[in-house]
């Protein structure tokens, strides 16, 4: 009986230590299959970033390309990619084509390069000295003057020179843009050409009408004579 006794409990305890081992051996298969989901949870998270990364750079990259004018084709691109800092008026002056200009003015503005120290050296006193030009390339048939006078005062405001470039038509309010660029750089091609006119008025109405449309274009002729300088 004690013998059989003793049996019993060696039998026992066996079982429990391998029930033990299988417990551990669970536990680390358990353990492994946890490290194994961190360990991808970890990567899909990486390449989310990753994803998202890409995705804000390519964002970046069209939202520069839109507002840099990138969207023509010929040979204005290929300016573009030489020199970096050349924007383009190749249609008409509107609302949206203002937008745009100014958009890309104050980015370029923005992002260009001072010239001289990087301490701060202020030689020279015209900007032209001390900041990178900005090329704008003018063919246009012109628009309200009022656009043109909104691009002729930041023009004016910016730090960076605006060199203008005639490459075919200046007419109308955008040969006002052609004499806004800094003085002695202000540039027309051989074949090119400009179209100056008075400024007209949408004329009509009653008298008291007439004489105040009247008087603002002799304000606005007035004006344009001093931008012509």
């Amino acid at each position: 009986m004690a013998l059989h006794r003793g049996q019993q409990q060696q039998q026992q305890q066996q079982q429990q230590q391998q029930q033990q081992q299988q417990q551990q051996q669970q536990q680390q298969q358990q353990q492994q299959q946890q490290q194994q989901q961190q360990q991808h949870q970890q990567q899909q998270q990486q390449q989310q970033q990753q994803q998202q990364q890409q995705q804000q750079q390519q964002q970046q990259q069209q939202q520069q390309q839109q507002v840099l004018g990138l969207c023509f084709r010929g040979p204005q691109r290929v300016v573009w990619q030489r020199s970096g800092r050349v924007l383009f008026l190749f249609n008409e002056l509107t609302p949206q084509t203002t937008e745009k200009l100014i958009s890309s003015f104050l980015l370029l503005e923005e992002t260009g390069d001072k010239k001289g120290d990087k301490k701060g050296d202020k030689k020279g006193d015209k900007k032209g000295d001390r900041y990178s030009p900005i090329y704008l390339l003018i063919h246009s048939t012109g628009g309200p003057i009022t656009q043109a006078i909104a691009l002729l005062d930041l023009m004016q405001l910016m730090s960076s020179p605006v060199y203008t470039i005639n490459c075919g038509l200046c007419a109308s309010s955008a040969s006002l843009l052609l004499a806004g660029g800094a003085p002695g750089h202000r540039y027309a091609l051989e074949g090119s050409r400009v179209l100056l006119h008075l400024p007209m008025g949408a004329l009509g109405g009653p008298l008291s009408s007439l004489s105040k449309e009247a008087a603002d274009v002799d304000r606005v002729r007035s004006q344009i004579h001093s931008l012509y300088g």
